[in-house]
């Protein structure tokens, strides 16, 4: 009877094993296993996160909603400037410590406000939350937060 003889291709067993991952480079793969469990958990959370933020995520006023929310309100950005909103269309504005007056109304879904020397600008409103964005093409928007007004000095 004849043997058959192995393929020409199949390497010799010792010569195998001797192929076969060390015990260092085993514990190497599990670490990179577990880093990159953790990064995938990273991952996760903050994908969680930003679908959380998302849900409360920013929302365009139409004219009626402006003039509700806004009047008699206070829009800062807590630093730098305020305009206090009052009823009847006064805006009592502080920028950088400087207090003026000027007028303020809603016109085609947008809050306008005239501060003389300025000329009238008229901004988008986003809310979300107490967050507010006055939005102007091609301006950066400015970003603050509605709340009653505040005693100034």
């Amino acid at each position: 009877m004849n043997t058959p003889k192995p393929p020409r291709d199949v390497k010799p067993l010792p010569s195998r094993i001797r192929e076969l991952p060390s015990a260092v480079d085993r514990r190497i793969g599990r670490r990179m296993l577990v880093w990159a469990a953790m990064a995938a958990a990273l991952a996760l959370i903050v994908l969680l996160v930003a679908s959380a933020l998302a849900a409360d995520a920013f929302r365009r006023l139409g004219s009626k909603d402006i003039a509700t929310r806004l009047t008699g309100m206070e829009l800062t950005d807590d630093v730098h400037w305020a305009y206090v909103l009052e009823r009847g269309g006064r805006v009592r504005s502080f920028s950088m410590g400087r207090a003026s007056t000027g007028s303020w109304r809603v016109d085609k879904d947008e809050l306008c406000i005239h501060r003389p020397p300025d000329e009238l600008r008229c901004y988008e409103v986003w809310v979300s939350g107490q967050r507010v964005e006055l939005r102007s093409e091609p301006a950066i928007p400015e970003e603050g937060i509605l709340r009653k007004p505040q005693k100034r000095h």
